[in-house]
């Protein structure tokens, strides 16, 4: 037999076992660098501004700044779902992978949720109409009050018996 394969068979069967055993350990969690993104509305592209951005089921959790940009930093390398939340849009979930080497950047847009908005042209909706009925019940005289209360009291009239043959000429 040449001397390199027996090398080679001594390696293998000396590094086999500690070989196996390495697979047994855990792999300790390495941290990726920072996830950063940007959230806009679909078609306007308007910043979306106080968003909840929550990835993997609150492993974090940011808010969007003013100009829709979040920053999040600590995740593991690997597969993350972020999720999307807030009021004024509807809830977005989207898968992200997140690298050692570089930042993972993220362009996002929303369907944002159409505002219902009543505007009244010279008047409030609500208060002028308040206002109007009860400064009309202010107004009433009390002898005007006292007029609605004999309305109710009034006497109805006696019944009369019917007028027959005999009493008529």
């Amino acid at each position: 037999m040449p001397h390199s394969l027996r090398i080679w068979i001594a390696f293998v069967v000396l590094a086999a076992p500690s070989l196996a055993r390495a697979q047994w350990l855990p792999i300790p969690d390495i941290v990726a660098q920072p996830l950063i993104g940007e959230v806009h509305s679909r078609g306007e592209r308007v910043p979306q501004a106080d968003l909840d951005v929550i990835v993997d089921e609150n492993a974090a959790h940011v808010k969007t700044d003013a100009q829709g940009r979040f920053v999040i930093e600590g995740l593991t390398t690997g597969r993350h779902m972020v999720h999307f939340r807030g009021q004024d849009i509807t809830p977005l979930d989207r898968e992200v992978w997140t690298r050692v080497s570089l930042p993972t950047v993220m362009s996002v847009f929303v369907v944002v949720k159409p505002r219902y908005v009543s505007r009244v042209k010279g008047r409030t909706v609500l208060s002028d109409p308040i206002e109007q009925t009860v400064s009309e019940l202010d107004t009433v005289d009390a002898r005007q009050r006292n007029v609605d209360a004999r309305a109710r009291e009034q006497t109805v009239p006696k019944h009369h018996p019917p007028v027959g043959d005999d009493e008529m000429c």
